[in-house]
């Protein structure tokens, strides 16, 4: 995926140069122009369980929850990137700093 583990690839030395991998190193299949993009991170529920008035109102509250954290990540990226690192440290800064220019 381009905008994750495309960053991690750049993040790495490649073993033949000794320097970081480049695009130009790599075979980047672009799914949107092969025509079989999708969504990714998709919220899915089944038929009958959103017919419930409570489950709609549980959908609802998550997905306004869910834009809302999405707005504060936007309008507030360093307090948002030392939470993301805070709670996952394992990608380290840089790589969520890219991420969230996509």
């Amino acid at each position: 995926m381009t905008y994750n583990e495309l960053a991690q690839v750049l993040e790495t030395i490649n073993p033949t140069t000794g320097n970081l991998y480049q695009p130009s190193d790599l075979n980047i299949i672009d799914f949107n122009k092969e025509e079989t993009a999708m969504l990714e991170d998709r919220i899915i529920v089944t038929e009958d369980w959103i017919k419930s008035a409570k489950h709609q109102d549980i959908a609802v509250r998550f997905l306004r929850g869910s834009i809302k954290g999405w707005i504060y990540c936007r309008d507030h990226l360093n307090d948002a990137l030392k939470i993301v690192i805070k709670n996952a440290p394992m990608l380290g800064k840089s790589h969520q700093t890219f991420q969230s220019d996509l």
